[in-house]
């Protein structure tokens, strides 16, 4: 196992929270990896007993802003996450997010 890396798990439509749960087993079975899940507070109350998290964020409103988005974007590179994980690839608020 090599170092341990921050690593970021992004939620950012609001669905398949079901598979959070076995993406942070996995992670953090992989080794001390820092584990840090930004996602819509729509799945909060169905996350926030999972253990294995060092740190959350949720974003207080289902439709994320331009503003929201540079902000996610710009605390994933000044905070030095080694690894961004997008948990479902659809809707607008993550292909925005790609595009910036």
């Amino acid at each position: 196992m090599g170092a341990p890396l921050k690593i970021a798990l992004l939620e950012l439509c609001g669905f398949h929270d079901e598979c959070l749960y076995s993406q942070i087993r996995f992670i953090k079975e992989q080794g001390e990896h820092s584990l840090h899940l930004f996602a819509t507070n729509r799945i909060r109350e169905r996350v926030q007993h999972f253990q294995g998290l060092d740190d959350t964020y949720f974003f207080p409103n289902e439709k994320l802003s331009l503003s929201q988005l540079l902000w996610l974007r710009k605390r994933l590179i000044s905070e030095g996450f080694h690894k961004v994980i997008i948990n479902s690839a659809s809707g607008k608020n993550v292909r925005n997010f790609l595009l910036l």
